[in-house]
């Protein structure tokens, strides 16, 4: 029964999850401002595991996650939110914002970093 009642519990978490509209990123307004939007999804304190499965269901990005929880010593994942064109260099080359979610040794969330970097494609 024990068993029974814990799969339904996890079907309907990533039911849940899964059910909602994506959340995309704005990847033009501020960092700061990014990260607080990804906060939001993922406050300080969130296991790992839960931020994987927010990362994997609920966010729109740009590609795969980056890591995995429960990795040796601490876990860290990222993703590439997006990316956009600058106007001088519209044919050239992109720039692409990054997101990096750190955790603690219990892994738990510690802190969002927000990167932009010019890629070269």
């Amino acid at each position: 029964m024990r068993h029974v009642i814990v799969t339904t519990l996890f079907c309907a978490l990533i039911g849940s999850l899964s059910a909602g509209d994506k959340v995309t990123i704005n990847v033009r307004q501020p960092d700061g401002a990014v990260r607080q939007q990804l906060l939001q999804l993922t406050p300080l304190g969130t296991p790992a595991e839960r931020v994987f499965q927010v990362l994997q269901f609920r966010l729109h990005r740009d590609g795969e996650i980056v890591g995995r929880p429960g990795q040796p010593y601490r876990s860290a994942m990222s993703v590439h939110l997006g990316h956009y064109f600058e106007l001088p260099n519209l044919f050239m080359f992109p720039t692409v914002v990054q997101a990096f979610w750190d955790f603690d040794q219990h892994d738990k969330l510690r802190d969002i970093r927000v990167r932009r970097v010019v890629s070269g494609m």
